[in-house]
Parts: structure tokens; C-alpha cells; sequence
């Protein structure tokens, strides 16, 4: 068809035009609709074809009818069915997350109403967190329904995206190990057909959950900076795999994350972060799909925050330095800088040494006179 005609379509009792009406008239009232399109054939006859405008839908009643249109035609088993269920499950882990930040919010606000000794109704709170556990379950089995959906056509991009959303769900959970396992099952899948786009993807998650790790201080404390450099590693793979696609907006997301990444407590380095903002809002151009929105203005508020400078410096710099010597301020200096840098490389004494061009004996001598934790022989 030329594109014109408009396709009215009855599936069962159901009518589509009547249907997505409902839905639409909700979500302009309780959500940015965020539409798609999904083209079915009937795999027998390949006289039906379908085009159907799915957005975000409220809770009460437009995501019913999404599920019902679904019944009725999932007897097709078309892999744009899969398609569906995965934007599905992707519609249900964002309503779940606004339904956390509420709970934590009305936490927040008990705990304060506690410490004036005032009572605070617990509100519906079981309610919430019921909802929430059942929104995870329901996107978890509509995920499966789409893998399986998936294998049966060899649909690797397909295939990837549902690793990608197990992931994402796992880590909203915090169960980390299986979000990383999701992460590299997608990537493997991307990188056997050259699929830069689903690579890029699969590395963003893996950053996010190496700066969860950071972040919560989970793993070997022995080596601080790891998952951090893992991090920062995983958002750079991720802009050069992006920066091979013509996808802007997954670029702007790459550069997000590495500005983030530059945010967290090991590497807060505010200068690379502000680089990073530019870069994401010059690729954004003022549109910012999904979650990316929130990612921007934390990575904003964060890059705003942490322009500090330690107020000796900033006196040094227009040109305030009292009555001390050249040499007492050389010296000062390096106790301000030299155990920046041996956190920023990992506790090691030879690498500082290394990077700064000075000896492991006066990195040493510095660290003790700062009150460092003198560093175990290397």
C-alpha cells in the first residue's frame, strides 16, 4: 500500500482503532507515550497486515488492553510478537522503577516524621512493593515468552535485547552477578555478527553495574580502583563501537555513562565528566528516549557539584602564598597531589613512581608524612 490507506481490523470482540483510542487517551494523561510500531502477517495467507500503536499505558487500564490485543493474536507467534513482549517487559521494569522511587521517597519521609516524633501512616506501601515484585515477575515471563520466540527464528539483535532487559532487571534488583552473566551473553551474541549496536549496548550495562560495585564498595578491597577502571574501560569500548553506527542517540548515552563513570568516589574527576555532558547534549539535540533523561540531569547536577577546587590552590592560583619559600610550597604540593594519585592507581607505590617520574622511596616518604596507610611492600 502506498501508505495512506488506513487499515481498520477486527480482532475477535475486539477493535483495534477502539482499543488503542483507550489506551492513547490514558497515556497523554499519566505518561510521555512512547510509540512503536509492530507489523503482523499471517503466516498461512499473508493477507493480514497490521499496524498498531502501542504506548505506555497506566496501570488500571491501559495495560490490560495491550495484553488483550496481545492474546488474541499471539496464536501467530511472528517474531515482531517477540518484539512486543520485550518492549512490554522494557514498559513494566519503568513503571516498577517509578513505583520504587515512591517507596523510597514515603520511606524517607517516615523516617523524618520519626525523628520529630510524629507518626507516619505506613500509606500503601505493602501495596507498592507488591505491585513492584509483580510488575518484575510479568516482565520476567514475558521475556522468556520472547526468547523463545527469538531461538525459533535465529534472531540474534532480537536475542541480545532480551539479554540485555533480564539484565537490567536483575540489576534494578541488585542481584549483580546475574546482570553481569545476562550483559556478556548479549555482547557474545552482538560481537559473533558484527552487531556494533547490540555490543555497545551490552558494554553501557556492564559499566553500570561496575559503578554500582564501586559505588557499594562490593569486592576484593585490595584492589579499590578495579571496578572502577572497568567501568571507565567499559564506557570507552562503548563510544568506539557507538561512534561505528549512525545510532546519535546510543552515542550520547556512551558519553553519559562515561561522565558518570568520572563522577563516582575513585576517579571524581569533574573536568572529563563536563567534557562528556557536552558531548552527550551536543548528540541529544533535546530529544532523550526512555531513562536517559534522569541519566543527563544526575550527570548534570553531578558536574555542577564537583567543580570544587581545594581552596589552597585556588589561593596559590591568584597569587596569595603568605610567607612561605618556593620549596615549601613545591613541597605542599606534591602532599596534595601524590596521594590523589596513588588512590587514582590503585594503592601502588611503583606505578605513582612510574607516572610521576620520582623515586618509590619519595612517594613512600610523602604517603607516611600525609598519614596514609603505609602501602605493603610491591
Amino acid at each position: 500500500k502506498d501508505g495512506k490507506q488506513r487499515w481498520k481490523v477486527e480482532l475477535g470482540d475486539v477493535k483495534l482503532n477502539d482499543m488503542l483510542q483507550n489506551v492513547l487517551e490514558i497515556t497523554c494523561k499519566t505518561f510521555d507515550a512512547v510509540m512503536g510500531v509492530i507489523v503482523l502477517r499471517d503466516i498461512d495467507s499473508d493477507l493480514l497486515r497490521v499496524e498498531a500503536l502501542v504506548g505506555f499505558a497506566s496501570e488500571q487500564r491501559g495495560e490490560p488492553c495491550v495484553a488483550r490485543a496481545a492474546r488474541q493474536i499471539s496464536v501467530l507467534r511472528h517474531r515482531n510478537i517477540a518484539r512486543s513482549l520485550n518492549n512490554l517487559a522494557l514498559v513494566k521494569r519503568l513503571i516498577a522503577l517509578q513505583l520504587r522511587r515512591k517507596i523510597d521517597a514515603d520511606a524517607a519521609r517516615r523516617r523524618k516524621a520519626a525523628t520529630r516524633g510524629r507518626a507516619k501512616d505506613n500509606g500503601g506501601k505493602d501495596l507498592h512493593r507488591n505491585r513492584f515484585e509483580q510488575l518484575h515477575q510479568e516482565a520476567l515471563a514475558e521475556l522468556d515468552e520472547a526468547a523463545a520466540i527469538y531461538q525459533q527464528y535465529r534472531n540474534h539483535h532480537g536475542l541480545g535485547s532480551v539479554h540485555l532487559n533480564y539484565g537490567y532487571l536483575h540489576l534494578d534488583n541488585g542481584d549483580l552477578e546475574y546482570a553481569e552473566r545476562e550483559a556478556k551473553a548479549a555482547f557474545q551474541l552482538g560481537e559473533e555478527k558484527g552487531d556494533h549496536i547490540l555490543m555497545a549496548r551490552a558494554r553501557l550495562l556492564e559499566c553500570m553495574i561496575e559503578n554500582v560495585r564501586v559505588e557499594e564498595e562490593i569486592g576484593d578491597s585490595s584492589e579499590p580502583g578495579g571496578h572502577a577502571r572497568l567501568a571507565q574501560d567499559c564506557a570507552r569500548d562503548a563510544i568506539e563501537m557507538a561512534q561505528q553506527t549512525q545510532n546519535r542517540s546510543l552515542l550520547a548515552d556512551a558519553y553519559i555513562w562515561q561522565g558518570l563513570t568520572c563522577c563516582n568516589r575513585f576517579f571524581d574527576d569533574p573536568e572529563l565528566a563536563r567534557r562528556s555532558y557536552d558531548q552527550a547534549v551536543t548528540l541529544s539535540k533535546g530529544t532523550h528516549p526512555d531513562g536517559t533523561w534522569e541519566e543527563l540531569e544526575s550527570l548534570k547536577s553531578k558536574v555542577l557539584r564537583g567543580g570544587r577546587v581545594d581552596p589552597v590552590l585556588r589561593a596559590w592560583s591568584q597569587g596569595s602564598v603568605g610567607d612561605k619559600t618556593f620549596q615549601q610550597i613545591t613541597e605542599q604540593f606534591a602532599e596534595l597531589i601524590i596521594p590523589k594519585v596513588w588512590e587514582r592507581e590503585g594503592r601502588k607505590v611503583s606505578r605513582v613512581a612510574s607516572r610521576l617520574s620520582m623515586s618509590p622511596k619519595k612517594v613512600r616518604r610523602i604517603l607516611g608524612r600525609v598519614g596514609r596507610r603505609k602501602p605493603r611492600a610491591e
